[in-house]
């Protein structure tokens, strides 16, 4: 839709709001970083301002290396982790479109657009040309702004507002009806507006920039006819979204909690001596760092050294860790995995893989009927874009123009919902039990990761037990040795010990057991830790695959 006014009458209210979103436009800047791997700074500016200087140097010392906000959104983000079918409204337009997919890259496009769109809540794609080859580009928040003046629709946009980085600002003073530039450089902001007619260069003092203009050879005109970019947002209810505040929140405040219980673990594991009434001389050599030199009364003065050993709580660190994370997953939309992974041994990666094990699939449905929309509106830029550049000779790649009335409709692919490895051992435990599946299909649901000649030992070794008085496990029985195999892989009971329970449990020979609990990490069972008691260690770590040397399995 054209603007009610020429984009020169609209500009005061343009630069109005443009000046009321700078914040907007700094927060989702920040996310933007944080998402590509800039978090450090984050949390630093955040302990910065609760600890002091000297507690701040060595809290710094131990934030993990854990970027929640990159797996959440690629959690997020699965709409084209399945292919898409696209079906053009004409055969004959289908090479042309499929060159795109190929020649633009549409797919991983969309599948970055998607990634954004669940960080900012909004986002932007414009197609352009480059060395006679199409791309499309994707936009995050903080490198555009939507603006309507529509009175009817207010969600309805109207003008792009493209924020193009500094130029030299360009002042003077009217006296003799020249144009005198002072000797100073001042930087301002410039910005590309666009709507359905016009494309106008301004900066950020609300001056239309002709010299720009004329480099650029831009007349002032859109050739286009509409504004050459989709915009996707997430909001029903506002052509700006409000971004999540709580996304950058709970980005930094996991590590930092993680932090705190790494910093709290380090004077824990220190005792401090405490010397009452000694003369210590200075050149003291400190075990590890730390004496405090007390002096009593006269009366009861006496030489004495002593230890304080701290405390923490560390269960109820990792348990607010938990419960933090669950609603914040919660939020999003995520179905949270099991929870009671993180322990104190591997906290960060048992955070990681409650976000692994999280389901997104009810959001993806969601977000696919916006994708669906958007790509009907993307399709149907290219075809008018796309023609454009025939007709100006601008690109190589094709000659052939789309039809007038090409269009696009995309299908997506069901997404498998998450299983996890305990879901998955039940039920095909269940299924052997109810005579639903063979030994051999089981195992491999079980281990898919295995391939057709370990399935073929392995069964054949079950099958030798069998012969020697031994039996198959039952579904009831799978069910069991899961479960053994759970508490084992937490580090609940010792490998050995589950080696000898699964081997006297199910009439297993030395061997065979071996083979069912060589993958479980050697974790002990308890940790001391430097307080009166002990707390049992519980380690995540599933069952890893064996290494045949190619590589994990995904």
């Amino acid at each position: 839709m054209a603007t009610r006014k020429p984009l020169r009458e609209l500009l005061p209210e343009i630069m109005v709001h443009i000046q009321n979103h700078i914040p907007y436009m700094e927060y989702n800047n920040r996310l933007f970083l944080v998402h590509e791997g800039q978090l450090r700074k984050e949390i630093e500016d955040s302990l910065r301002k609760e600890l002091s200087p000297k507690a701040y140097a060595k809290a710094i010392q131990r934030v993990p290396s854990i970027n929640l906000l990159i797996r959440i959104i690629d959690k997020l983000s699965r709409v084209y982790s399945e292919p898409v079918e696209r079906t053009p409204s004409s055969d004959t337009d289908k090479p042309l479109m499929q060159m795109y997919e190929r020649e633009a890259g549409v797919n991983e496009t969309m599948a970055s657009a998607n990634k954004i769109l669940n960080l900012h809540k909004c986002v932007a794609l414009e197609p352009f040309i480059q060395d006679g080859i199409p791309h499309i580009r994707v936009l995050p928040a903080h490198q555009f702004l939507p603006f309507s003046d529509d009175p009817v629709n207010p969600l309805n946009l109207t003008v792009f507002i493209k924020f193009m980085g500094q130029a030299r600002a360009i002042t003077y003073t009217d006296r003799d009806g020249r144009i005198q530039q002072p000797d100073e450089v001042r930087l301002v902001q410039t910005y590309h507006l666009y709507s359905d007619d016009e494309i106008l260069i301004i900066d950020s003092d609300g001056a239309v920039r002709d010299d720009l203009m004329l480099a650029q050879e831009v007349s002032g005109v859109n050739p286009l006819g509409r504004i050459p970019a989709v915009y996707i947002n997430r909001s029903d209810f506002r052509l700006v979204p409000l971004p999540d505040t709580d996304t950058l929140d709970n980005t930094v405040l996991i590590p930092k909690l993680l932090a705190d219980l790494n910093y709290a673990v380090q004077f824990q594991s220190h005792s401090v001596f405490v010397a009452t009434d000694m003369e210590l001389p200075a050149d003291l050599a400190i075990a590890p760092d730390t004496v405090w030199n007390l002096k009593s009364s006269e009366e009861t003065r006496q030489g004495r050294v002593d230890t304080i050993k701290p405390t923490v709580d560390i269960e109820q660190v990792i348990r607010l860790i938990e419960v933090t994370l669950s609603m914040w997953l919660e939020s999003r939309n995520i179905k949270a995995g099991d929870l009671g992974q993180v322990s104190p041994g591997d906290a960060a990666s048992g955070v990681a893989r409650i976000i692994d094990e999280s389901d997104a699939t009810q959001d993806r449905q969601a977000q696919c009927l916006r994708f669906q929309v958007a790509e009907r509106a993307l399709w149907t830029l290219i075809r008018d874009i796309h023609n454009y550049w025939v007709d100006t000779q601008q690109v190589t790649v094709s000659r052939s123009k789309f039809s007038e009335d090409f269009a696009v409709s995309a299908r997506f692919g069901d997404q498998k919902p998450v299983v996890t490895d305990r879901e998955r051992i039940e039920t095909v435990g269940l299924k052997l039990d109810r005579g639903l599946m063979g030994v051999k299909q089981g195992l491999r649901e079980v281990y898919p990761f295995w391939s057709d000649d370990e399935v073929e030992r392995h069964f054949a070794e079950m099958k030798a037990e069998q012969a020697s008085g031994g039996t198959l496990l039952n579904g009831a029985q799978v069910t069991a040795l899961t479960e053994i195999l759970s508490q084992a892989g937490q580090g609940l009971i010792p490998k050995a010990a589950a080696k000898a329970v699964i081997m006297v449990a199910f009439g297993l020979t030395d061997e065979v057991a071996e083979g069912i609990t060589k993958a479980l990490p050697d974790v002990a069972v308890l940790r001391k830790e430097q307080t009166n008691g002990e707390i049992p260690e519980r380690s995540a770590e599933r069952p890893a695959a064996p290494d045949d040397g190619e590589g994990s399995p995904n």
